[in-house]
């Protein structure tokens, strides 16, 4: 290994969140970070934030988020015997996994506090990279079938799921970079204290558009309340009343909010592209082994 190399290594060590500063980072950093999307119009500090968040460069930098709805009460355009659930792909990638790591807690919930969701429900870290975040007692190994009923308990409430790889995550949980391809993270998200889903619709578009759909979208709705619901609970602003119907923009990345919490229950998920094989298929630009 070259001096350069022990040397980030060593960097990497002082940074990365453990058990000793994880307070700091969740009621410290995460609020700050939290605010930081309301001045990116500034075009300094947009440059700054873009390169922080290690997003300024698509083709050296591929992080990335797969909105996965969990929710087995959604409502989909063809009928259950013919739809390849989201979930399972998900758990399929569990089954496969060659480590597993289950958070202690959600850093966002913890950070904001949350009362609406459980702050013991955290990430789950797939991949040999994810033993760091157990070393630095964060995280604690899990088995198979651990890691399956944590995202059954996630479902059951209601959470959104984003697998991702995020770039300036690897650093923050000391993740090594000749380790980078080794670890793929499973996000279980609260409309209320998720960093992304809080900010997206302040995010710069070089952000969003990271941010994408495993294949489903919403539906438009013509027979509703108009109550607004579905308005004001979607992370990017796609829905939006046009004389008697509630349209859906091409931003859509469906997450099934809406859907879910749709008190006339008439939102429907539609599938816009075939689902693949595999979650890891998906992520674009990588080649991870987990």
């Amino acid at each position: 290994m070259s001096i350069k190399e022990k040397t980030t290594n060593y960097i990497l060590d002082k940074v990365a969140i453990n058990d000793r500063n994880w307070e700091f980072y969740a009621r410290i950093v995460v609020k700050s970070i939290d605010k930081f999307p309301r001045l990116v119009s500034h075009t300094l500090l947009r440059k700054i934030f873009l390169k922080m968040a290690k997003i300024w460069d698509p083709e050296k930098h591929h992080t990335q988020g797969w909105i996965v709805p969990l929710n087995h009460d959604l409502k989909y355009e063809q009928d259950y015997q013919n739809v390849v659930l989201t979930i399972e792909l998900v758990r399929k990638a569990i089954e496969e996994s060659s480590y597993r790591a289950i958070m202690n807690k959600c850093m966002c919930r913890a950070g904001h506090k949350c009362t609406h969701y459980p702050i013991d429900l955290g990430c789950i870290f797939m991949g040999k990279a994810a033993k760091h975040v157990v070393e630095n007692n964060v995280a604690r190994e899990a088995s198979v079938k651990e890691a399956l009923a944590h995202i059954d308990r996630a479902a059951k409430i209601g959470l959104l799921c984003m697998c991702g790889w995020m770039e300036i995550e690897r650093i923050l949980w000391g993740i090594r970079l000749e380790e980078q391809y080794r670890f793929l993270e499973i996000c279980f998200c609260c409309p209320c204290c998720c960093l992304a889903f809080r900010n997206f619709a302040r995010m710069p578009v070089e952000f969003t558009q990271r941010a994408r759909s495993i294949g489903w979208v919403v539906s438009e709705v013509t027979c509703c309340t108009m109550c607004g619901k579905c308005i004001e609970i979607c992370p990017l602003k796609a829905r939006s009343i046009n004389g008697d119907t509630v349209t859906v923009s091409d931003t859509c990345f469906g997450c099934g909010l809406c859907a879910i919490n749709c008190p006339e229950k008439a939102i429907v998920m539609k599938q816009k592209s075939e689902t693949k094989e595999r979650i890891q298929d998906y992520l674009i630009g990588l080649n991870l082994d987990i």
